[in-house]
């Protein structure tokens, strides 16, 4: 979100990662001294220093495969990384909403960055999204409230 000049009062860190890393970052993060919170073949979720949340999300689907083909390069204190574009940080919001109706801050994520980035977004790609979370219709109202 910060990336994308979205700023928010969290201490966490979302990475999304080929799946193909997923044990070479348990690895890491063991190494680092990080406390398991959660580890499937989808996500990870690690506290480092009792202060600082690392969710991983592991790409092995046709959606988020392509999010990672699309990453945009970003740097971030001397290190080079890739940042998914803002269209899908929404599609991602979408699905964390879709699978728990009750993340009410996501919903609030996708209002400001539809605000934020209203003149760059891809609508065909959006589309693809709410069409997948059948909700095309909530896509229409925030296009037209932008």
């Amino acid at each position: 979100m910060a990336a994308l000049g979205a700023v928010r009062a969290t201490v966490d860190v979302d990475l999304l990662v080929d799946e193909g890393a997923a044990e070479e970052v348990r690895s890491l993060m063991q190494t680092l001294g990080c406390e398991t919170l959660q580890a499937t073949s989808d996500v990870a979720n690690y506290l480092l220093d009792n202060t600082l949340r690392l969710d991983f999300l592991f790409a092995r689907r046709k959606y988020t495969r392509a999010m990672l083909e699309r990453a945009l390069p970003l740097r971030v204190r001397n290190v080079d990384t890739h940042m998914v574009r803002g269209e899908d940080l929404i599609g991602l919001k979408l699905q964390a909403m879709h699978n728990d109706p009750s993340r009410i801050q996501d919903e609030q994520d996708i209002r400001l960055l539809m605000r934020l980035l209203r003149v760059t977004l891809d609508e065909r790609l959006l589309g693809e999204y709410f069409d997948l979370f059948d909700r095309r219709e909530w896509l229409d109202e925030l296009l037209s409230d932008t």
